[in-house]
């Protein structure tokens, strides 16, 4: 737990680092915001480009925006199923089996033809984050708003 603790203090740094240096907390929250959003995209390996590209469109604090990023990493990897399930409902198409040795199998097989049935298996999951996502934004932008606010404040 020794280690947890180190890591929270060094998020903390960061972040009041962040606000001595004149970063207001609207582009902090916005930071925080779009490095959880992006982070969760159901998409292995794409979120820090993401993430830089966005930064670069939205003007925001880059060092911020990939901590987040790399922070909500765990969370990514238990909502790409989630996520494809979703989409799968949303489209109404039949749940294709995801399981790794499977998966293996399949690309040995064929790996074309696989590549094109979990590249239409990987949009739905794209689609229905695109859904979700306005509304985390919100909810993450809101309340880590508030935080940083009440941090600033108190310095």
């Amino acid at each position: 737990m020794k280690w947890l603790q180190t890591y929270l203090l060094k998020i903390k740094s960061t972040l009041l680092n962040q606000l001595k240096q004149g970063t207001s907390p609207h582009k902090i929250a916005q930071s925080m915001s779009f490095g959880f959003v992006l982070g969760t995209i159901p998409i292995l390996g794409a979120t820090t480009a993401l993430c830089g590209i966005f930064g670069i469109i939205f003007k925001l604090n880059h060092v911020i925006v990939q901590m987040i990023n790399y922070i909500v990493y765990p969370l990514q990897l238990i909502l790409v199923i989630p996520f494809i399930r979703m989409g799968e409902w949303i489209f109404h198409q039949a749940p294709v089996p995801i399981y790794l040795p499977e998966l293996i199998e399949q690309f040995k097989l064929n790996f074309w033809q696989s590549m094109e049935r979990y590249l239409y298996t990987g949009l739905m999951g794209v689609c229905a984050w695109l859904l979700i996502s306005p509304v985390l934004y919100a909810f993450v932008y809101w309340g880590t708003y508030y935080l940083v606010k009440r941090i600033k404040i108190k310095e």
